[in-house]
């Protein structure tokens, strides 16, 4: 008996249509929709997407209208589905969903924040647009990757000679991460080993701002408006020592990488509880065989401790690698196919594809309990 979850799958009665460039006169015409569809039931609804993108703003207005919570405190779940293009924004609105999907002949294309201007614009124009523009890439990169993050962590676990000698140890990153360029072209398989670089880079960073702050006394207590300055300190001192023989000066790119360093540390810092429960719900895919053994003797109080102890330090090179990852894609024109969509963390699923989906897993236990509910009702019956 096959069942299937309306989690997963899309509806066609409870649909919206994404279509053409996204202006403040697409949430106008989306609105009502979706305030009458929020207004029928609380079940997911469906965005189809088929856009070249437009106002990160606005999209961001749209999905939140479709998930924010109604007057009962009920939310909404999401299902996106590209069916043609999703470009820019568009492709952002894909990822974010609960449930992404995409179409086989889908085109989905990745680049950083852009601005148009129709007058000239001064120097000092020029560089608060530049500023702006860093820090909308850098917030998109950020949501991104918290959105890829569960979805990569399924993709890697297939991987089975790759993740089993990542499971031996952090240091097993970098080979994880050429299994996977197996599935890109190569110009994408690029993407990934440029990610694997600065990701290094990031967790030298961090590794060397912490190895800073644990020669202060109390450190743990310190209020924000101390705590921050001294973390600059630490990353002014990380990058001059790396650049000592490069002419690296704060007042040209120095200052943009501080920023940088500084602002993936803090957002680093604020994650800790979302990684809290990636590690409680995910660290045990990380364990070698012996480890994963011992972990099942311990009691449900020990399981916490001991994926801290033997899982924790992977999780955190992973998501460094996805950060890494999600801010490139905000650099550059990166066009992706749907499998390499999937591979990527963007979307969940890729309709008649052979790869493996949380919707496929998720069907095939409740078939199996359906089934074995009928079988014992069968039995049970009175006769």
């Amino acid at each position: 008996m096959s069942v299937h979850d309306k989690d997963y799958r899309e509806n066609f009665a409870r649909s919206l249509f994404l279509t053409g460039k996204i202006t403040q006169e697409t949430a106008h015409a989306l609105s009502p929709r979706i305030k009458e569809l929020r207004a029928a039931s609380g079940d997911p609804i469906t965005l189809y997407i088929d856009s070249p993108g437009g106002s990160s703003a606005v999209a961001e207005g749209i999905r939140f209208l479709i998930k924010a919570p109604d007057q009962d405190g009920r939310r909404c779940r999401l299902i996106t589905v590209v069916i043609g293009t999703a470009a820019s924004a568009a492709a952002d609105l894909l990822a974010l969903g609960d449930y992404a999907i995409a179409e086989p002949q889908a085109d989905i294309l990745y680049h950083g924040s852009r601005q148009a201007f129709e007058q000239l614009l001064t120097f000092e124009g020029a560089t608060s647009v530049a500023a702006n523009l860093q820090e909308a890439n850098e917030r998109l990169a950020l949501r991104l990757a918290r959105s890829s993050f569960r979805r990569i962590i399924w993709r890697v676990v297939q991987l089975k000679d790759a993740i089993e000698k990542f499971r031996d140890g952090p240091e097993g990153l970098e080979e994880l991460v050429e299994a996977l360029t197996a599935k890109f072209t190569p110009e994408n398989a690029m993407l990934l080993r440029e990610a694997i670089a600065k990701q290094k880079s990031l967790q030298e960073v961090k590794t060397a701002a912490d190895n800073y702050l644990k020669k202060r006394k109390n450190v743990a207590q310190w209020p924000n408006k101390q705590l921050e300055p001294e973390l600059v300190r630490a990353i002014v001192d990380y990058r001059s020592r790396l650049h000592k023989e490069d002419d690296w000066l704060l007042s040209r790119t120095g200052m943009r990488e501080v920023a940088s360093d500084f602002n993936l540390i803090h957002d680093y810092a604020s994650q800790t509880k979302d990684l809290d429960a990636q590690l409680e719900v995910y660290g045990s895919l990380f364990l070698t065989q012996a480890q994963s053994a011992e972990f099942k003797s311990k009691s449900d109080e020990e399981h916490k401790v001991y994926l801290e102890s033997h899982a924790a330090d992977k999780l955190d090179v992973l998501w460094y690698f996805v950060v890494s990852l999600c801010r490139l894609l905000q650099t550059k024109d990166y066009q992706l196919t749907p499998e390499e969509a999937y591979w990527l963390g963007v979307v969940d699923e890729v309709t008649g594809s052979d790869l493996q989906s949380d919707r496929e897993m998720i069907e095939m236990i409740l078939s199996t309990e359906s089934a074995t509910l009928a079988i014992l009702q069968k039995w049970h019956r009175p006769l």
